[in-house]
């Protein structure tokens, strides 16, 4: 291989801290009762993220078997 690949937006460390984020703003407002909503908000965001970062990797793909 010539070259490491494209990096996407969901790669590891951003996977790591969404989840962490998604976690500690649960815990935070688990006295509130609305640790639903975070973490459904989470999870909606992470798979946004997961969306792009395909897409992302598939035009890279596309572009590397045009050469």
């Amino acid at each position: 291989m010539s070259e490491t690949g494209l990096l996407s937006v969901w790669e590891r460390p951003t996977r790591v801290a969404m989840a962490g984020m998604t976690l500690g703003g649960a815990g935070v407002v688990a006295g509130l009762g609305a640790v639903d909503l975070v973490v459904t908000a989470g999870a909606a965001g992470g798979a946004l993220l997961g969306a792009v970062g395909v897409v992302q990797l598939g035009f890279s793909l596309r572009r590397m078997l045009a050469d």
